[in-house]
């Protein structure tokens, strides 16, 4: 049909798919499944209180946006930090004080399901 309307080699045809409208929870709930939401603001400031209590600073977590937080690589390069530890840190206690999380992960016992490529921790 768009070789008829528009001509042949003159147009590109691109599949797409609509990979991710987030879920309801409201319509989780009324589906059964046991979901909640998170209180964003009592996150953020707990988990910097804890990464201070750990690692000596509040300034490891650079920014939130959706569910990922960018880790500040160089504030824990100047603390001389392993980028290793201070990620399962965060997991760990993510997972620990907000047990809610866990119900989005496949294996919460694997840190790559938080943790990706060592720039973002996904939730």
């Amino acid at each position: 049909m768009l070789d008829n309307q528009v001509g042949k080699d003159n147009y590109l045809l691109f599949l797409t798919a609509d990979h991710g409208g987030m879920e309801n929870t409201r319509y989780l709930q009324d589906m059964h499944f046991d979901a909640g939401v998170l209180d964003n603001s009592n996150f953020n400031e707990k988990l910097t209180n804890h990464l201070e209590k750990v690692f000596g600073s509040k300034d490891l977590i650079k920014t939130r946006f959706s569910r990922n937080l960018y880790l500040n690589y160089e504030e824990i390069s100047k603390l001389k930090l392993d980028n290793i530890k201070v990620e399962q840190e965060i997991k760990n206690y993510m997972l620990s004080s907000f047990p809610e999380m866990s119900k989005y992960l496949r294996n919460p016992n694997l840190i790559k399901c938080l943790i990706l490529d060592h720039q973002t921790i996904t939730f």
